[in-house]
């Protein structure tokens, strides 16, 4: 993996935890040497990038002068250290970057000007292969309303302006596919590609 510039990359998480104002410590990356993790959040959304290389950029360490940085490993369902998080118990599929993108773009400009949330959920198509359907409160983003999703697909709403940023940084980092995992409505969303992995945390409407 190339060397990391953490503004470039992490922007919008950053920005998003600048505008919160009440975690400065968050407005930085977090470089954990001894674990090759490189880390960013604002609360709502954790990345982590599994690397050795260091990182170009402002960024913090877990304990240093800017204080210590949150134990995200707490929020990570599955966490190993310096790996890949192992998932259990979800629902999952294997997402295409170049797929998902457009259909977050269409739901985000049907949203536009409005509350940013939108439902995820699983659907088997004909040919009985699962798989992840985005839809939004204004339009459907696919052939199915969530309100038609039951408890075994395990539905949940979500910020999918948040995804889409995320969906975007591993497309920069050059992650194609990437799994995403569904545990239950009120459960973190775990997208995990081969160097990085994503934490989204759902709304509560």
């Amino acid at each position: 993996m190339n060397r990391i510039n953490t503004e470039k990359l992490f922007r919008p998480i950053l920005k998003n935890a600048e505008k919160q104002g009440d975690r400065p410590i968050l407005t930085k990356a977090c470089w954990n040497k001894s674990k090759k993790e490189l880390v960013a959040t604002d609360g709502q959304r954790l990345v982590v990038v599994l690397t050795k290389t260091q990182p170009q950029g402002k960024y913090t360490i877990p304990k240093g002068k800017d204080g210590n940085y949150p134990g995200y490993a707490r929020v990570v369902p599955g966490y190993r250290e310096g790996c890949l998080p192992e998932v259990k118990d979800s629902k999952h599929v294997l997402v295409l970057s170049k797929e998902i993108i457009p259909k977050l773009k269409q739901a985000l400009a049907l949203l536009k000007d409005t509350v940013e949330f939108g439902a995820c959920h699983f659907v088997r198509d004909k040919r009985g292969i699962t798989r992840l359907q985005l839809c939004c409160s204004v339009q459907d983003v696919g052939s199915m309303h969530y309100k038609g999703a039951n408890e075994k697909n395990k539905q949940v709403t979500l910020n999918l302006k948040y995804l889409y940023e995320l969906v975007k940084m591993f497309h920069t980092l050059g992650e194609d596919e990437f799994e995403f995992h569904v545990m239950g409505e009120l459960s973190p969303i775990v997208m995990i590609g081969k160097e990085v992995y994503a934490v989204l945390m759902p709304c509560r409407t």
